[in-house]
C-alpha cells in the first residue's frame, strides 16, 4: 500500500509541474498500472494523511499538495512582463 501512495504521489508531482494542475484519476491509473477505483482509494488517504488537501472534495483535479501554490505564467505575459521593465 505505502508502495502505490508512493508512486501515486510522484506521478502528481511530475504531472503538475508539467501541466500547472492535478491529473485526473484515469491518468494516474494509466500510468501506474493501478485501477481507478486503488487510485481514488489512495487519493482519499493521501487527503485524509493531509500529504494533499482540497477545497472542493469529489473533484477529480480538485487537490493540490499540501503547503504548495501552482503558479502559471504564460508565455505571451513574459513577454509583456518583460517589456515593461
Amino acid at each position: 500500500a505505502e508502495d502505490n501512495r508512493e508512486k501515486i504521489l510522484k506521478f502528481i508531482v511530475k504531472y503538475i509541474k508539467r501541466h500547472c494542475y492535478p491529473p485526473a484519476t484515469y491518468e494516474i491509473a494509466a500510468d501506474t498500472g493501478l485501477s481507478k477505483a486503488t487510485v481514488r482509494r489512495h487519493i482519499a488517504m493521501l487527503l485524509e494523511d493531509r500529504i494533499l488537501e482540497t477545497e472542493h472534495p469529489g473533484d477529480s483535479r480538485a487537490y493540490r499538495i499540501k503547503d504548495t501554490k501552482i503558479v502559471m505564467v504564460r508565455n505571451d505575459w513574459r513577454k509583456e512582463i518583460q517589456s515593461m521593465y
